[in-house]
């Protein structure tokens, strides 16, 4: 988790505002984010998944989450697909029918996001695809027509509930008046930059989101995810308090949760693709052996004339055809 630290933020009326808000907000309102923890020390789900017995490339794919297959808070089929997997299991990757996109259901955020394919890579001295989020992920509705629908009126009475680029309203979500964004608003508008003067620097090494995928297996070799929340400060002349906050989004904290294959995982993977490597050769190389032993049969049999010609049967019937012959009636024909 990361806090605002490294802001300076002097005597900044906003600060202090910012200060009381989110005490309050983590106080008394029914919010809650998982702070990066390790995966089996979070209590997320439970999940029901494809186990990919039918169709391989279903692998990992969630059916429900806490028992629903749509998250209905956003009113929308589109908006509360399930898309994707919970990251920890994906199906291998095809090299003929490469994924465009990656889909990983966040709960946090209660939607799936997708990861878009950069090309292949090298990791660990293992081939891998890399995929990073896409601008359009957190698109405004003008840049990415689809995400219209995780606009909700209900959340501010300032505008439509659709926001600027890189940012989304969790109100539906978590019930509590936070917006989420990438850390720094990286890959957001411009405009949200300007609230905070100098004080945020988005930079890709630092606040991307990005995995590593190894195509075989599918496994992720290394990942992280990052998202930042932020709330709303408003100008408002008739509280004491906000009569001299300009209004705009005041970032509050943003979490980050990575994985990394240790050593000892990179060379068992190692080890499993050079043993897939024997597999696929010894296969090929039987396959070879059949062919070579029908070819080679096949040229004994032509060489010791084993061939027989079966006889005619006596109930054979065979027609000799003499030009000129067949238009008299049936004259130039004989049966036999």
């Amino acid at each position: 988790m990361h806090v605002n630290n490294n802001i300076t933020w002097a005597d900044d009326t906003r600060f202090s505002v910012a200060n009381d808000l989110t005490i309050y907000l983590f106080v008394h309102a029914d919010f809650s984010v998982e702070l990066g923890v390790e995966l089996n020390r979070t209590e997320s789900g439970p999940y029901e998944m494809v186990r990919g017995t039918e169709n391989l490339q279903e692998l990992g794919h969630i059916v429900s989450y806490k028992g629903k297959r749509s998250m209905n808070m956003w009113g929308d089929p589109y908006c509360g697909q399930l898309n994707g997997s919970d990251s920890s299991v994906n199906p291998p990757i095809d090299s003929n029918h490469v994924p465009e996109r990656l889909y990983i259901f966040e709960p946090d955020i209660c939607r799936s996001m997708y990861a878009s394919l950069v090309g292949k890579a090298s990791l660990f001295d293992l081939p891998a695809y890399y995929y990073e989020i896409s601008r359009n992920a957190l698109a405004s509705k003008s840049a990415e027509p689809g995400n219209k629908c995780f606009c909700r009126k209900n959340w501010s009475a300032n505008h439509d509930g659709c926001l600027l680029m890189g940012v989304m309203s969790l109100m539906p979500c978590q019930g509590a008046p936070v917006v989420a964004s990438l850390p720094h608003f990286y890959l957001g508008s411009e405009e949200l930059l300007e609230y905070i003067e100098g004080g945020l620097r988005p930079d890709k090494e630092k606040h991307n989101t990005y995995v590593y995928i190894e195509p075989t297996t599918g496994v992720v070799m290394k990942g992280v995810r990052r998202f930042q929340f932020n709330i709303e400060l408003r100008n408002i002349e008739t509280v004491p308090q906000l009569e001299k906050v300009p209004t705009g989004l005041f970032p509050v904290l943003w979490i980050e949760e990575g994985a990394e294959l240790t050593t000892s995982l990179v060379e068992e993977l190692k080890d499993a693709r050079t043993k897939l490597g024997y597999v696929e050769i010894v296969r090929w190389l039987l396959v070879a052996l059949g062919v070579a032993a029908f070819l080679g049969s096949a040229v004994v049999l032509l060489r010791s004339g084993s061939f027989k010609v079966w006889p005619r049967s006596r109930n054979s019937v065979s027609f000799i055809m003499r030009p000129g012959t067949f238009n008299g009636g049936g004259n130039g024909s004989k049966v036999r």
